[in-house]
């Protein structure tokens, strides 16, 4: 049985390739041999195969990543001819695979000009990695991480040299490049690159740089989660709604964050105002950058939910490393099951929310009934008093039933910018025990809306917030900051 206790704070207190030049599945001497203990979910051929470019299921057709502890030598000579989808990773239990809108298409979006890690950087400064960020390709985060970052045009090397040292990343994994549409049209000389990195060990920290010679990054390092189910303690932040034109506020909510000693950061989506503009991105990911003081993401991974602004277009899909068709997708989190929703995607689809994200959370739910907390995440609020938005009821209809009938325990969105904790509620009706508590956690950018109260409503400002928990297998404790570092509004879920 769950019990809420709620504090209301005043405002004032990663790889070998075979063969570059040549994709044939060759053996690769001196791998990296990967923790068995904690072995990824396997995902049917159906899962991976829908709302993909693959329609007949999981079938690579190109060459074998995997990681390599053989000393490291820059990569072969670029082949002529572009990666074709899936593309396979040794290690990983799923295929990069991207859906059917983002298979390459010139001049209506998709991904373009893929290449796995070949050549050499151009030696020039602006071949210097930048945007360096993180997040989990795989559904067992105790064992995977995923690794996207940018260069100029003209670099295709796409390397990872890590270890558990800082002095000695002993290491190496390849990963591979394309542009996008947007990148082409917008006439923006620059190349994303991504590297996934499975079969880590549960939480351990690795140190990592990317890039290759002549244009490595500095080193960085991430913590893999803990072992579904070793019952560590974790902290997780949720914000979302960063979308500006200075993108200010996002650096300092980032800062707090990462002050705080997050592990992992969930976002709600709306990162920019316009997700088919390149250059917001830009100034997005900009707030994330290294400095003397703070990783940001570079060592803090995150799991991103789509936001209406983001169109669910070639940038908000290629700029992240998640899985499943990353639109709808779980993840273990050490005790936790995390599921993101897309609720405004559907234009790209032509499935609307829901219905085939309904399904998808059932099945998520079904298949981690072990978890010790469930936590779901979409962009657009089911309970909220907001003046702008307000409530959305279509998804109060299709997804509250499957919420109360496998014991969510708390929702998570943004799009009214405002903050929103709500009461637990059962079956629309706020209840003591066993109720779901939605919260809606955005604004670090976007303009604030108005607030209100509901007989759902425990709390609700008009301010930018973000939201820290400290999850453990008895208690998630929650704790409410504005961009200042007040806490305005705390809560406890225990068992």
């Amino acid at each position: 049985m769950r019990r809420i206790s709620i504090y209301v704070a005043l405002l004032t207190s990663t790889a070998v390739v075979a063969a570059c030049t040549n994709f044939e599945q060759e053996a690769v001497p001196d791998t990296f041999t990967p923790d068995t203990t904690t072995p990824d979910v396997e995902e049917s051929d159906e899962d991976v195969a829908e709302g993909s470019g693959n329609p007949d299921g999981f079938v690579p057709t190109t060459g074998v990543f995997g990681i390599s502890t053989a000393d490291y030598a820059a990569p072969a000579a670029c082949p002529e001819t572009d990666i074709a989808w899936p593309l396979s990773i040794e290690y990983c239990s799923t295929a990069m695979n991207p859906p059917a809108w983002q298979l390459p298409n010139p001049g209506s979006g998709g991904m373009q000009n893929a290449k796995p890690s070949c050549g050499t950087t151009s030696g020039t400064e602006t071949a210097a990695p930048r945007y360096v960020h993180l997040s989990f390709p795989e559904t067992d985060a105790s064992t995977s991480i995923g690794i996207n970052w940018m260069t100029d045009g003209q670099t295709f090397v796409s390397d990872v040299q890590f270890g558990t040292t800082e002095d000695n990343l002993n290491l190496h994994a390849r990963g591979f490049s394309f542009v996008f549409d947007e990148i082409n049209t917008q006439r923006r000389s620059q190349r994303v690159h991504e590297a996934r990195l499975c079969g880590l060990q549960p939480a351990t920290t690795y140190y990592y740089r990317v890039g290759g010679e002549g244009g490595w990054s500095d080193v960085y390092s991430f913590t893999t989660a803990p072992a579904p189910d070793s019952g560590e303690t974790f902290r997780l932040a949720v914000t979302g709604d960063s979308r500006s034109d200075t993108q200010a506020l996002w650096r300092q909510a980032l800062e707090g964050i990462e002050s705080q000693g997050a592990d992992v950061l969930l976002f709600t989506g709306d990162a920019v105002e316009t997700g088919t503009v390149m250059a917001q991105w830009d100034v997005f990911y900009t707030q994330g950058e290294p400095d003397e003081n703070f990783d940001r993401f570079a060592g803090m991974p995150w799991i991103f939910v789509h936001g209406n602004h983001d169109f669910l277009g070639d940038a908000a899909w290629s700029l992240n490393s998640q899985p499943r068709n990353e639109q709808n997708f779980w993840i273990r989190y050490g005790n936790t099951l995390f599921v993101a929703l897309d609720d405004t995607g559907w234009f790209l689809t032509q499935e609307l929310p829901n219905e085939g994200a309904r399904e998808f959370l059932i099945e998520a739910l079904e298949a981690n009934q072990d978890a010790t907390w469930r936590i779901v995440a979409h962009h657009k609020p089911i309970y909220s008093s907001g003046t702008r938005h307000g409530q959305d009821f279509g998804l109060l209809e299709a997804w509250t039933p499957v919420f109360d009938q496998y014991n969510v325990d708390l929702v998570f969105s943004g799009h009214e910018h405002n903050y929103e904790r709500s009461l637990p509620v059962r079956d629309n009706e706020v209840v003591t025990d066993n109720g779901t508590v939605y919260v809606v956690a955005a604004g670090v950018g976007a303009p604030m809306y108005d607030v209100g109260r509901s007989f759902w409503t425990a709390e609700s400002l008009k301010t930018p917030t973000y939201v820290i928990l400290d999850i453990s297998d008895t208690a998630i404790n929650a704790t409410t900051y504005d961009l200042s570092g007040t806490r305005v509004d705390s809560f406890d879920i225990t068992r």
